[in-house]
């Protein structure tokens, strides 16, 4: 088996049709799709299980709940294809996605350019890797895992999961570890991912989160982050920010953001990309939590 694309689906009845078709109407037809039915409630693992009766590429496993992360590991268990894919359900794909003949590439990771990238077409040999990630690594192409696709063999081989103790963010920090282990990539530019459009308001009541959620994902990032071949400090600046603007700012005491240790940690990771003035105010904001992170704790056990 080639290529196995990995679909968690969660109460996806109007867009899974769809979706299955996009992969199924594809040229390369050495493949098999993984639906992890995630405890849909709409209907969503019947057209699963139709789909499995009419295609023997389409294997599809139902569970309780667990969230996407727990959805997409399942898959990764199921996969059996040289090289995997990840597709949401209520996208779809088109032109040819696939790469052509990728084991003959001695490449570790391709990158469907499409719609999604900023990245131009071409290959990076090992001994440009580095450099590649220095450039790109912070940008939202290099942040996800749509338009992917990793080896199986890499995955298996230093068990790279999702951690679903993350409901923003696990994305970034599954590929960060696939990117700690990978020596060479190959953009392609023959096909498209084609992300479903929400509404502002749903995606803004999706990915709105608490600080609380925004310090977890920080300090795991961190850990990540030491994992990496190379220090992007980018990339850091990039999740910084986004989590910085996102998160709720109404659930904490004042300043308490700005003086958290994982807070601090992260802006720590920007420095080579940060002036000598950041550096310091860093410094200055780490002693003054020693004061001041131990007084909420006093003043919240009152």
């Amino acid at each position: 088996m080639l290529f196995s694309v990995i679909i968690p689906v969660y109460n996806a009845r109007q867009t899974l049709d769809q979706c299955i078709r996009s992969v199924l109407s594809q040229e390369t037809q050495d493949l098999e799709v993984c639906l992890i039915n995630d405890g849909s409630t709409d209907g969503s693992d019947s057209i699963c299980d139709s789909w499995a009766r009419t295609d023997n590429r389409i294997k599809v496993h139902h569970q309780n709940n667990k969230g996407v992360s727990a959805a997409r590991n399942k898959g990764l268990e199921m996969a059996e294809g040289d090289w995997i894919t990840f597709l949401d359900s209520d996208d779809t794909i088109d032109g040819a996605y696939f790469p052509i003949n990728p084991n003959d590439s001695n490449c570790d990771l391709f990158i469907q350019n499409g719609n999604v990238s900023p990245l131009p077409a071409e290959r990076i040999p090992p001994q440009d890797y580095y450099d590649f990630l220095k450039r790109m690594g912070h940008t939202t192409a290099m942040r996800g895992v749509y338009a992917k696709f990793i080896k199986r063999s890499i995955v298996n081989r230093y068990h790279i999961r999702f951690d679903s103790s993350q409901r923003v963010g696990e994305d970034t920090l599954f590929f960060m570890d696939y990117l700690s282990h990978a020596t060479s990539v190959e953009i392609i530019d023959s096909g498209l991912y084609i992300v479903n459009t929400i509404p502002e308001d749903d995606w803004i009541r999706k990915y709105h989160f608490t600080r609380k959620e925004a310090y977890h994902f920080f300090e795991t990032f961190i850990l990540h982050y030491k994992h990496l071949p190379i220090p992007l400090p980018k990339l850091a600046q990039a999740i910084y920010d986004i989590f910085e603007e996102l998160a709720n700012k109404d659930d904490e005491i004042p300043l308490s953001w700005k003086l958290h240790p994982s807070v601090l940690g992260v802006k720590r990771l920007q420095f080579p990309v940060r002036s000598r003035e950041f550096r310091i105010r860093c410094d200055i904001a780490k002693l003054l939590s020693l004061f001041y992170i131990p007084l909420i704790k006093d003043n919240n056990n009152d």
